[in-house]
């Protein structure tokens, strides 16, 4: 079809075949999609994928006058879904808005929220928008002022745009973290270790083949473990190993193995990290500590402060837990030479 397509009131189209439109197709009424024994309103499923939110515009900035703000014209959707509820005409509803510039306004709170109602009414608030009020607004963004003046004015709206990318900018800022089991504990008396087998949150390991849970994966328990030590610096992969090197460490986290002096009981965290390999020996890595301490509880007690350089190599793996060990340790079972200590979910290397 070379020109324009009208499809008005309840006339039925049953095409067999491929249907290509070169310009504008306009329908009237309710578009169905039949597809693997399945009648879809292609307009339902398209409004159940989108979000309140502001399409175009709505800029927040400052006006000549600094104790106002202007705010750019904006255009935006308002979805209404239920999900509790029957699909039906107004539900999901989609309502499409177009608001005018708003010039030279001033702030009635020190922070102040502004909102678009779907009736085209600014709203100014001092509380940050709630969950419902970012599902029946649109948000613009807020100021803040000292004095009266504005020192603040930052535009805040709903991103409306690669939703799935959105997702994946989360899952990457908040890096993989273990979610279940994945204990350490001493193997013996000797100076290997064990861990349990756990599962971390690692995004897209278990993609292929567990589509149905690509985020998921499990580290599989390992008696005593393998591993490979590594220092600060990134090109350093010590080999495979299971005895834990006691006696050295990487001093300022400057790459450099160097064997730790003092008495006998001077001590060293060793942060055991976690990765979702396909290969069990792949999966820990034990990076050396960078401070000393004159005994193993001041070691402990050290733990997750200070300062930490970590090895880039460590952003796929999740920090599992830390051994604090003594330079002289010759039995990780014995308390007196060495301590487990499990890292929280989002620990501080």
């Amino acid at each position: 079809m070379s020109g324009d397509l009208e499809l008005l009131g309840a006339a039925d189209l049953m095409v067999a075949d491929d249907v290509a439109v070169g310009d504008d197709m306009d329908v009237a009424g309710t578009s169905t999609v039949a597809f693997t024994g399945v009648t879809l309103d292609v307009a339902q499923l398209l409004t159940m994928g989108l979000s309140t939110s502001i399409i175009s515009g709505g800029e927040l900035t400052p006006n000549a006058d600094p104790t106002k703000v202007d705010i750019s014209a904006l255009t935006g959707y308002f979805v209404t879904y239920d999900s509790s509820q029957p699909l039906g005409p107004t539900n999901p509803l989609l309502t499409f808005l177009s608001f005018p510039a708003q010039i030279g306004l001033t702030p009635g709170f020190p922070v102040t929220w502004f909102l678009v109602t779907a009736l085209g009414v600014l709203v100014q608030q001092p509380a940050t928008p709630t969950p419902t009020q970012r599902r029946t607004n649109l948000v613009v963004g807020l100021t803040a002022s000292a004095g009266g003046v504005i020192v603040v004015d930052q535009t805040l709206p709903v991103i409306p745009s690669q939703v799935n990318n959105q997702l994946t900018d989360l899952m990457e800022s908040l890096t993989p973290f273990g979610t279940t089991g994945n204990l350490l504990s001493a193997n013996g008396v000797n100076l290997t270790f064990n861990k349990t087998v756990g599962q971390m949150f690692a995004r897209g390991f278990s993609a292929v083949p567990t589509f149905q849970d690509p985020h998921n994966s499990i580290l599989v328990a390992q008696t005593p473990a393998q591993f490979r030590t590594i220092t600060a610096d990134p090109t350093f992969f010590g080999p495979l190993a299971s005895v834990v090197d006691r006696a050295n460490y990487d001093p300022n986290g400057l790459g450099v193995i160097t064997p730790i002096g003092g008495g006998a009981n001077t001590s060293t965290n060793f942060r055991i990290w976690g990765f979702a390999n396909n290969t069990a020996t792949e999966q820990i890595l034990v990076q050396y500590g960078q401070n000393t301490y004159a005994s193993l509880t001041a070691a402990r007690d050290g733990i997750g402060s200070g300062l930490f350089a970590v090895n880039p190599n460590t952003v796929g793996g999740a920090l599992l837990g830390w051994i604090s060990v003594t330079r002289t340790a010759t039995d990780l079972s014995n308390p007196a030479q060495a301590v487990f200590s499990k890292a929280s979910k989002f620990a501080t290397p």
